[in-house]
């Protein structure tokens, strides 16, 4: 669980070209575009023990300082057949977003997540975790953003006993979202490095579709799908696939 900590960190980016694009972007994919959400997903890993992992979660964002930042809450519930299989709460999180900077060309976004140790004791790093990241957003294009982003992720306090959690994850996203359309294609690569044990540099990469599916009252609904696969022999999972509804703007 503590190199999951590492793999939740970084956030979908697809800023707006303008400002009149901004202030219609409602996808939820925009990190300077901080608006009031709920998102509910369930993701399926396929481990290389050859059990499953499967993770859902409710994440509840609300902005705040006329939208320059934000606080979200991450609430996961976890079960697996690893081991004598079990189920539960996972290691809930708190993170604050801050938009530092934004133009038509480029922006940087920066936050920090705070994981507390929450999990019943199967799915629980057992101590906290602070995990400060930093995002650079060129746009490319009205419709293609490259956003590579960088999280390190610290263990402290808790379980005496609990390893030492130190590590960083490098990610690169890339988004495509037609101009007028009602969908977006994501990609994302991820690359994590421990920096207690340099050997471990486990690899992944996912693909979203994600679409705009209604309105509910004054919000959109969105729904997204997003396949992934692992990389390297110390791959988080084999395979997963993640479906997931979100209500923005409420």
């Amino acid at each position: 669980m503590r190199m999951k900590h590492t793999l939740l960190a970084v956030t979908l980016i697809v800023p707006a070209w303008a400002d009149e694009t901004s202030v219609k972007d409602t996808s939820g994919t925009n990190p300077t575009l901080l608006l009031r959400s709920a998102n509910f997903s369930n993701e399926y890993s396929e481990l290389q023990s050859g059990g499953f992992l499967n993770d859902l979660t409710l994440k509840y964002t609300e902005p705040f300082m006329d939208g320059k930042m934000s606080m979200r809450l991450n609430i996961p519930n976890l079960w697996t057949d690893a081991g004598p299989g079990e189920s539960g709460l996972g290691d809930m999180s708190l993170k604050w977003t801050w938009v530092a900077n934004i133009t038509q060309t480029d922006g940087w976004v920066i936050n920090t997540e705070l994981y507390a140790p929450t999990g019943d004791k199967f799915f629980t790093g057992d101590q906290w975790v602070l995990a400060p990241g930093i995002t650079y957003v060129r746009f490319l294009s009205p419709e293609v953003i490259i956003a590579p982003a960088y999280v390190h992720s610290l263990g402290f306090a808790g379980n005496d006993s609990a390893v030492d959690l130190n590590a960083g994850t490098v990610d690169l996203y890339l988004v495509y979202r037609p101009a007028g359309e009602k969908w977006w294609l994501t990609s994302d690569l991820t690359l994590s490095m421990n920096y207690e044990n340099a050997d471990q540099k486990p690899m992944s990469f996912e693909l979203s579709y994600g679409r705009k599916l209604g309105r509910l009252g004054d919000s959109t609904v969105n729904g997204f799908l997003r396949p992934g696969i692992g990389f390297g022999d110390d791959r988080p999972y084999d395979w997963s696939f993640q479906i997931g509804l979100s209500i923005i703007g409420f």
